[in-house]
Parts: C-alpha cells; sequence; structure tokens
C-alpha cells in the first residue's frame, strides 16, 4: 500500500488545490484529486504524462552520496494522477548514513530495509515503463535538476527512459550577434 509520501506535499499548489498558475500567471481552475483516476496503462504521447520524482540522498554530491528513498507519481498532462504511486526505501549501509543529517527520519528505515538499491532499481524502471512509452515522459519534481543528477549516475536507464524537453521540435535558437 502506498503511504503518502512527501511527493504528495512536493506540489500541493499543482497536485491537491483547486487552481494552479499558468506559466503566463494565467489561473487555470480545475479541481484535482489525491486519488487516481481509471487510466489505461500506457498512456499515450497525446496525455502528456508527466513522471514525478522525488528523491531523499545521504548529501548533495551525486558522484559520492547515495538515493535512500525514491517515490514515484505519474499524471497526464492535466496533472490527474494517474496511479498511487511507488515509494521505496533503499537498505543503505551504516557508514553512509553516519555522514548525514539525522534529520531525514530515515536513518532506521534504511538499516531495515528490504529492498536493494538495484531491486529498487529495476522496480522504478518497470513502474515508469508500465504507465509511460518510451521518450514521452517528462521528468518533474521539485528541485528536480538535482534528482536528475543523482538519477543520472546510479539509474541512467530510468533518465534513459524520459523525454527531457518539454518541446523536442524546437530548434536551439541560432544568436545573430555576439555578446561581445
Amino acid at each position: 500500500m502506498f503511504r503518502v509520501h512527501s511527493l504528495y506535499k512536493l506540489r500541493p499548489c499543482i497536485l491537491t488545490s483547486k487552481s494552479f498558475l499558468l506559466p503566463c500567471n494565467r489561473v487555470r481552475y480545475n479541481c484535482f484529486s489525491t486519488r487516481p483516476m481509471a487510466f489505461q496503462a500506457p498512456l499515450d504521447r497525446a496525455a502528456g504524462p508527466l513522471v514525478w520524482i522525488d528523491c531523499e540522498m545521504t548529501g548533495l554530491d551525486h558522484k559520492k552520496d547515495k538515493i535512500i528513498e525514491i517515490a514515484v507519481l505519474i499524471t497526464d498532462g492535466n496533472l490527474q494522477i494517474v496511479d498511487e504511486g511507488i515509494d521505496y526505501v533503499v537498505r543503505t549501509e551504516k557508514s553512509l548514513l553516519d555522514g548525514m543529517d539525522g534529520m531525514s527520519g530515515l536513518t532506521q528505515a534504511c538499516l531495515t530495509s528490504q529492498w536493494t538499491h538495484d531491486l529498487v532499481r529495476q522496480k522504478v524502471l518497470s513502474y515508469i515503463q508500465k504507465w509511460v512509452p518510451h521518450n514521452t515522459g517528462v521528468l518533474a519534481g521539485s528541485s528536480v535538476h538535482v534528482d536528475r543528477l543523482f538519477l543520472l549516475e546510479q539509474m541512467p536507464e530510468v533518465i534513459n527512459w524520459l523525454r527531457y524537453r518539454w518541446y523536442p521540435s524546437l530548434r536551439d535558437r541560432q544568436h545573430e550577434t555576439s555578446h561581445r
């Protein structure tokens, strides 16, 4: 059973409120629910799937620190939650946890978790593959640039499954003049 994770609190203005701001600051009204709607897996490209990922790590150095918890939630392009999502605490060696800030509250859960890093990587990828066709879903989340760095280092197949750019048909802008 999926426990309510910080991912639901990740973007309360998006996932649980009655309105959210569009990029041009217009307010769009919609009644979002945190309960999943009935969707067919996998979503198609037209649904515009967003793959919301939230990672907890032992620190912020993606080369040295490790992911100790990962939650994944998938919405369609209208931010309707398509499934309950997944949340795994990764079994981690005590030596890695000793250097971590104890405020996360995950230390004991990491020491006793049944989920190894390899198992979690497989579960996360298969969950995303169930709902999102290759090169279709866009990675979303709070501080997602940091999570993406860790995923590139520790779960590259997850990042490789997703789409990186919002508008892939847009070409890089050609600069007409130099700034200098």
